[in-house]
Parts: C-alpha cells; sequence; structure tokens
C-alpha cells in the first residue's frame, strides 16, 4: 500500500524539491501552494498525513492546521516553518500537530518523522480494527 502525502508550501521551488524526493522514496504526493488549495485537495484526495508550511500567505499554516483538525482529527500534521519560534512551535501542538520541523530542514530528518508519523497512524489503524473485532465477538 502506498502512502498519500499532502505538501502544503507556497514556495514553489522547495514545494517541488520535496515532492519529487518524496515521490522517489515511494509516496503518492499531491501538492497545494496556499491553505485554500490545501484545504479543497483534502475533500478528493484524503492524505495519509499533511506536510504544511507554517508561515503562508492568507491562510497561515495554523489556521490551516486548525481546520483539517476540526474536518479530519485524525489526519496528522507535521508543520514546517523558516521562523520557527517556540509560541509557534507551542501553538502547533497545542492544535493538534503530530510533529514540528524548522527549515531549512534536514530532507531525512523531516523523511524519518514523516515515517514514524504513519507508523503511529498505521498502528492505530491496527488497533482500530481489532477493537471493532473484539466488538463483534464479544
Amino acid at each position: 500500500m502506498a502512502w498519500h502525502l499532502l505538501l502544503l508550501e507556497d514556495e514553489a521551488s522547495v514545494r517541488e524539491a520535496f515532492a519529487l524526493r518524496l515521490r522517489d522514496q515511494g509516496y503518492v504526493v499531491q501538492t497545494a501552494e496556499s491553505g485554500d488549495e490545501a484545504l479543497g485537495l483534502l475533500r478528493s484526495f484524503e492524505p495519509d498525513v499533511l506536510v504544511a508550511d507554517l508561515v503562508m500567505p492568507n491562510l497561515s499554516g495554523l489556521a490551516v492546521l486548525a481546520r483539517v483538525k476540526r474536518l479530519s482529527p485524525a489526519l496528522p500534521v507535521i508543520v514546517l516553518t523558516a521562523r520557527g519560534t517556540v509560541k509557534d512551535a507551542v501553538e502547533a501542538m497545542r492544535l493538534g500537530a503530530a510533529d514540528y520541523v524548522t527549515k531549512p530542514h534536514n530532507n531525512d530528518e523531516l523523511l524519518i518523522k514523516i515515517r514514524k508519523t504513519l507508523q503511529g497512524r498505521e498502528r492505530d489503524r491496527e488497533l482500530h480494527q481489532l477493537w471493532q473485532e473484539l466488538q463483534s465477538t464479544y
């Protein structure tokens, strides 16, 4: 099963370079350059994880994170930012971010965080399936 990722990044060169790297790792990747575009794609693409830049024009990454958590609470979101502050990190985690990475990021570090997040998502799916089996049996 191929994992589906949605990458929200307003800088075209960063977005396309990282999307290519993710695809080379076997992920199915959809990209968005704005928060509104990403929110629209959530309806049709159904990603397993969202990687979102925090500082965006118009709709900030924190605003996108808050909306995503209302629309799809189980969707893990990894937040990226070049202007990372402790306040931003605390707010992102309070809103439900799975992780937080400062830019410029080491691609390997971000890939590891994505893998860890997806492993947690798979574990949650398996636990949910086992719980349903227990419910139906007993």
